[in-house]
């Protein structure tokens, strides 16, 4: 009975081995029963303590109650789960492609960087009677305080606070209230989340913008060279001219630098292509005139009879027969060139055109004999396409 022991108690074992002298060998017990101040404290559970601690269990949180000598009265919740604060149910989502992406492939990539606070971690103090820290001594001194501490595995880190029991003006205990930091880690965690997936996609956008930007630009400067390319012939000849770009950027600039360009070496192009033609308009006068005076000049050696100046005057009047045959060719080069341009073409058959042609031959040369041989099949045709005239 409790009356009976008041509120000390203490339990000891004694071996004796010789029944007859019944000398105590070993003694083994929770407190030497021969001194009473030595002796133990009785503890008897509090259902109203019991019942206040069960009220707390919403709080997420392990809370103690200890009374003046560190021993623990009450106990209520699982440090376990005493994370502070209930992150995954404020941040739970429905399945979908994006909650795959993120779980599949960004998260792996995140948590290279982020530390996921543990689900399971050692707790020393998962069966204690009795509790010690700074934290309970100055709550048991009359101030409340609180305290960080590590759990043995160092995987996650503790807070407690404590605060003094007073009854009557007097400490009689201490509530101790323990919570991890594991809600804030995973709080924080969620939150760099976000600022990653922010940080990606503006990465992402980014990206896609340079390239369309570059793409833009390299399908610019492809579309200035085909321009450039189509605009000159493979024998060098300016053949087009280059549409004037209104981009006020340098591929813009660029562009109508090209068109400037290629405009001014086509006007030199065409003074070089008429300089022909000039030339032989403009050297028939003084080939004639010299012509004219080396007849005269022939005429007069032949009355004086000098023949030693014969031989200088024909040199001079081959000269200028060859330089006349020069110019007559610059002039129907020209011609050509011109009814080159000025023709329409169109798709003939060659060989009736050879046949049309070894007809009107015959008949107008009756005393010679046209043959054309075709070793074609009968029937057969070879089509161009351009001026019959000219062919002929």
């Amino acid at each position: 009975p409790l009356d009976m022991l008041a509120s000390n108690i203490a339990f000891a074992i004694t071996d004796v081995d010789d029944d007859d002298t019944r000398v105590k060998e070993r003694t083994i017990g929770t407190a030497n029963p021969t001194q009473s101040d030595a002796l133990g404290t009785v503890l008897i559970p509090s259902p109203e303590i019991e019942q206040i601690l069960q009220g707390l269990e919403y709080a997420n949180a392990r809370v103690w109650v200890v009374d003046k000598h560190k021993r623990v009265l009450a106990r209520a919740g699982d440090i376990q789960n005493a994370s502070g604060l209930n992150v995954a149910e404020s941040y739970e989502q429905t399945p979908s492609l994006w909650t795959y992406i993120e779980s599949q492939w960004l998260f792996p990539l995140y948590y290279m960087v982020l530390n996921e606070p543990p689900k399971v971690f050692i707790d020393e103090l998962a069966d204690a009677y009795e509790l010690a820290g700074q934290d309970i001594e100055m709550a048991l001194s009359g101030e409340s305080d609180t305290l960080w501490r590590l759990s043995s595995d160092k995987q996650a880190v503790i807070l407690s606070a404590a605060h003094p029991i007073f009854v009557a003006g007097e400490v009689m205990g201490a509530v101790v209230v323990e919570q991890t930091t594991n809600g804030i880690r995973t709080l924080r965690n969620k939150a760099l989340e976000q600022q990653f997936h922010f940080f990606l996609s503006v990465l992402v956008i980014g990206t896609f913008s340079l390239f369309l930007f570059a793409t833009r630009i390299s399908s610019r400067i492809r579309r200035l060279r085909n321009d450039t390319e189509l605009a000159i012939d493979p024998q060098g000849k300016i053949i087009g001219m280059i549409p004037t770009q209104n981009a006020s950027d340098e591929i813009g600039d660029l562009g109508r630098s090209f068109a400037q360009v290629l405009e001014r070496l086509a006007q030199y192009n065409h003074y070089l292509e008429n300089m022909a033609a000039r030339l032989s308009h403009e050297l028939r006068t003084p080939v004639a005139i010299v012509n004219s005076s080396l007849e005269n000049l022939a005429l007069n050696n032949a009355a004086q009879h000098n023949p030693q100046n014969d031989v200088f005057i024909q040199r001079a009047q081959d000269g200028i027969k060859r330089l006349s045959l020069i110019l007559q060719n610059m002039s129907e080069a020209t011609r050509l060139e011109h009814t080159l341009k000025s023709n329409e073409r169109e798709s003939f058959d060659v060989i009736a055109l050879c046949d049309n042609m070894i007809g009107n031959s015959q008949m107008t040369a009756t005393q010679h004999t046209f043959n054309f041989d075709n070793t074609l099949a009968p029937g057969s045709q070879i089509s161009l396409n351009g001026a019959p005239e000219l062919f002929a």
